[in-house]
């Protein structure tokens, strides 16, 4: 039900937002998605966006020297690879469940005509869908819009893999030399000291807080700044996230592929979802620039004033949509979905033009 729900938000919401990631080469960092809850693997899926022409779509994994045999989509059709079952099992050879570590699991995909791409977690109670950007998804200036709403707090599962809240980054080069600084501790650094890692084409890192009270979200690494001197692309995921900021009944994976500063705009619509109304439905405003103003709905008032990294949340929204409008450039996301069932993406400007 929430794959269909988000597949309708989206197309409503603005058509652009699917010209926006129409393209014929797409890198991805695969999460690692707890296996505690309900675990059943990825799933990439493609459209081809041709009326008239069948594709050929490649998908490797570059840095470990695996080709997943090309498959042959008809024109104006759809057609899909699940990875963890014969003879594509290679969920854990894709999922970056190492934080702090530079690992060979970066996913690339090439098609010879334009194609949208998403990888999809097919689990029967933590899914979530994750729109590949293609060329709009890469770049050298990112902030991580994890949101800091203590209205969603990560499960606590017994035992490994838990779920974290993290940001996975791939290299689309060789030599690649990325700069992380984060305003909270994360595994092996601590805040707000940058540290630099490098990365060669394929290869990817990941970056989160495994220790401590981990599934609180003040301790995630919201606002963190990732600088490189080649293209990059980053994931986020919050998995198996509570709405109510305690471990209750509902929990979700929520997450996106994002994309740079020089993509991110100053005016968005967010259009409400269908969440219970005591879900804590949200939507999620992070600065680039210092002094950042932010309105909502026309108000000459700026709701916030924030610094480049800060987040700005408006949690249980009632209305039918919102208009937001920044006075500088900024990331808007949203939590929302059906019933108490999450999901989460970030929302293109309405500047937006498509690739």
């Amino acid at each position: 039900m929430k794959k269909l729900f988000f597949i309708l938000l989206f197309a409503t919401l603005l058509i652009n937002s699917t010209l926006a990631q129409t393209g014929t080469k797409f890198w991805f960092a695969a999460p690692e998605v707890t296996s505690q809850h309900n675990d059943a693997g990825p799933t990439l899926r493609f459209t081809n966006t041709s009326k008239t022409l069948p594709c050929t779509v490649n998908v490797s994994v570059p840095a470990a020297g695996l080709t997943i045999a090309p498959i042959t989509i008809p024109a104006n059709s759809a057609a899909s690879i699940v990875l963890d079952v014969a003879p594509n099992n290679i969920k854990n050879i894709i999922e970056n469940n190492v934080i702090n570590s530079v690992q060979n699991k970066g996913i690339y995909i090439e098609s010879d005509i334009p194609i949208t791409a998403y990888y999809e977690v097919n689990n029967s109670n933590n899914n979530e869908i994750f729109a590949l950007k293609g060329a709009n998804g890469l770049g050298q200036e990112f902030y991580i819009p994890l949101t800091n709403n203590p209205a969603y707090v990560n499960h606590i599962f017994p035992a490994e893999p838990r779920a974290y809240a993290t940001f996975d980054i791939v290299a689309t080069e060789n030599n690649t030399k990325v700069q992380i600084l984060t305003h909270v501790p994360v595994e092996g650094h601590i805040a707000n000291v940058p540290f630099t890692i490098m990365l060669n084409r394929g290869q990817t890192y990941s970056c989160g807080d495994t220790t401590g009270e981990y599934w609180k979200p003040v301790n995630h690494p919201s606002g963190a700044v990732v600088l490189s001197d080649k293209p990059i692309a980053i994931t986020v995921k919050d998995d198996s996230d509570h709405t109510k900021g305690v471990q209750q009944d509902c929990y979700d994976l929520i997450g996106d592929q994002i994309v740079p500063v020089d993509i991110v705009g100053t005016d968005y619509i967010v259009i409400k979802g269908q969440l219970n109304p005591d879900r804590n439905e949200s939507f999620n405003i992070l600065a680039t620039q210092n002094n950042t103003k932010v309105y909502v709905n026309g108000n000459a008032t700026p709701v916030a004033t924030l610094f480049a990294g800060q987040t700005y949340y408006q949690t249980n929204i009632t209305l039918p949509r919102y208009y937001i409008h920044a006075d500088r450039p900024v990331y808007c996301t949203q939590v929302t979905g059906f019933g108490c069932e999450l999901g989460s993406a970030i929302l293109p400007p309405l500047n937006c033009a498509g690739s």
